[in-house]
């Protein structure tokens, strides 16, 4: 009823609030609140994720729009 793709589970959405709220504030402490974590190391582990993942975004970040097609 939700709208929620299958496969997707209520843990998903944690893990997908805390790479949001990391990009949205760059403050790890700030996430690690809203998240609730009493260790920053938990909240480290919501932020981990596949190399060629983080490759790609900081790819986009980095390159100017018009290389961006090419990379």
């Amino acid at each position: 009823m939700a709208g929620v793709a299958d496969g997707k589970t209520l843990h998903s959405l944690r893990h997908t609030f805390a790479a949001r709220a990391l990009t949205e504030t760059r403050n790890i402490q700030m996430v690690k609140q809203l998240m609730g974590h009493q260790d920053i190391h938990t909240t480290e582990i919501y932020l981990n994720f596949p190399i060629d993942y983080l490759k790609e975004v900081i790819g986009e970040v980095l390159l100017p729009a018009s290389k961006r097609a090419i990379a």
